[in-house]
């Protein structure tokens, strides 16, 4: 009979190919990596690290059903597994399920208490259900044990203008550039800030240098546009706006909005041609606009 390899051999070629598909994430090999860590799991089934790995793996392809599947084994197999309580309520978060995601968290932080990145997942999720007094506190602590949290600044920042405290959101902002000045979300917070308080100039440089560091910010151009239409500059407003129609060809509101900046400047014709392609891209939810779109088509082509 064939003589079976021992058990420490089986656990160090499991590990060899988690390893490797650990490797292959982090260079945005996402199947090479799902590969390798099928076969880790294949050598030893009770691999808990394997299993978190690949569902990061399916969190990067947006297979966010097979990532919960796997951290639900990595669970079973190690309960006090707080990185994958952490990681499986990111991909709740991404599928809208907030409830999960926050006792997700919970249990995380009943492990490790001194987790900035569950403190800070916690506060993205209570932002993102509108309940900003539970999101400040946890951005807080995640900056309590991390001072150094770029993200947890901008996020707060995001928490405080969007509850009307300018003042502290801009605070939040310059800290989190100080601490990552290539950090092109924090500029386009800025930004808001400052189109929020009608300082229109500074948030079009924040959106600018959000642009420099990400070309392909949509949000950035979009909101650039609205800044250079409140200063009356709708030429401008037009050039973000097909910028954004180049990132995003069926982004309907920017075809509606360069409708309306094309109207501002008697360019009637691409007005025109901006509204029928609204209609034709416009979501059931956007039916207010479909009707002011055909109202304005037919006025424009009397």
């Amino acid at each position: 009979p064939q003589e079976q390899a021992p058990p420490e051999r089986i656990i160090g070629d499991a590990k060899v190919y988690r390893e490797r598909g650990a490797a292959y994430i982090s260079t945005g090999e996402y199947d090479k990596a799902i590969s390798n860590l099928d076969t880790a799991l294949q050598i030893n089934p009770k691999y808990a690290e394997a299993y978190s790995n690949r569902a990061a793996a399916y969190l990067h392809k947006d297979l966010y059903n097979h990532a919960i599947l796997d951290y639900g084994m990595a669970l079973e197999i190690n309960p006090m597994f707080a990185k994958a309580y952490s990681e499986r309520a990111g991909a709740y978060i991404n599928k809208g399920e907030y409830d999960k995601a926050i006792s997700d968290l919970v249990k995380a932080l009943e492990i490790n208490p001194r987790s900035p990145t569950a403190y800070f997942k916690r506060g993205k999720v209570y932002a993102a259900k509108g309940e900003f007094h539970r999101a400040i506190p946890d951005y807080n602590k995640a900056l309590e044990i991390d001072p150094g949290y770029a993200e947890a600044y901008s996020n707060r920042a995001a928490a405080y203008s969007t509850i009307g405290e300018y003042g502290a959101a801009l605070t939040d902002l310059n800290k989190a550039l100080e601490i990552k000045p290539r950090f092109a979300k924090a500029f386009f917070n800025r930004g808001s800030v400052h189109a929020a308080t009608g300082q229109y100039d500074d948030a079009i440089l924040d959106y600018g240098s959000a642009l420099d560091i990400d070309p392909r910010y949509v949000p950035a151009y979009n909101d650039r546009a609205s800044a250079y239409i409140n200063k009356g500059e709708y030429e401008q407003a037009i050039i973000d706006y097909d910028k954004v129609l180049e990132i995003s060809p069926k982004n309907a509101l920017a075809y509606f909005n360069k409708a309306r900046a094309c109207e501002a400047v008697g360019r009637t014709t691409e007005a025109v041609a901006a509204y029928r392609s609204f209609i034709e891209h416009a979501l059931p939810q956007q039916t207010p606009y479909i009707q002011h779109a055909r109202k304005r088509i037919g006025i424009l082509e009397k």
